[in-house]
């Protein structure tokens, strides 16, 4: 949430999550949530997959997404800081 109220810079994974939001505009929160259900989803099957049981995903990443996302939204409505994607080319070139 600080670093959406601060407008810096993001991960990938929050890049995109930031992205995705934009342009359903729907809340960064919201999408953290439906887009962190999705990768844990994918590590489980993944580590079923490849190592026949859950051996790299526990329960610490099991309560993070499903807390991170509303955490975030909370947060989020708490400071008024809903990210805005800017594009750079709409605040002037400095061209030579």
């Amino acid at each position: 949430a600080m670093t959406v109220k601060a407008d810096v810079s993001f991960g990938p994974a929050d890049g995109i999550v930031r992205v995705i939001a934009w342009m359903r505009r729907s809340e960064f929160g919201s999408i953290k949530l439906c887009f962190d259900i999705l990768m844990v989803t994918l590590a489980v099957e993944s580590s079923l997959i490849m190592f026949h049981g859950l051996d790299e995903v526990r329960e610490g990443t099991v309560v993070a997404m499903l807390l991170i996302g509303p955490l975030v939204r909370m947060l989020t409505r708490w400071m008024h800081a809903e990210p805005e994607i800017r594009n750079d080319s709409d605040q002037g070139s400095t061209g030579s």
